[in-house]
């Protein structure tokens, strides 16, 4: 659905496979953080930044306690929380994500 551009329907569809992640496999899961970090950067296609943001950051926390702050995977959680909040121009937040 994203490559097709898709991103409203793509945005339900992803809210509700997190949903179903978080159940099933738990909310630390790397599976489920990377659906939350995809649901974010769906959320920046629609430039829906506050809640772009709000899953990117959550997905970056999750990531620090379950894979730990220098794992590639929260690293690239915490570059695309980055880049949302420059965006908003949040600064003060941004600078202390890394």
């Amino acid at each position: 659905m994203c490559d097709a551009g898709q991103f409203a329907v793509a945005e339900l569809s992803l809210s509700s496979l997190f949903a179903d992640c978080e159940t099933t496999a738990g909310p630390e899961h790397p599976g489920t953080l990377a659906v939350l970090d995809l649901l974010g950067s769906t959320q920046f296609r629609r430039e829906r930044l506050p809640e772009s943001a709000r899953s990117h950051r959550e997905a970056r926390r999750r990531a620090v306690s379950a894979l730990g702050p220098d794992h590639p995977k929260t690293l690239k959680y915490g570059h695309n929380l980055g880049c949302t909040l420059s965006l908003l121009r949040a600064w003060d937040e941004g600078c202390g994500t890394c």
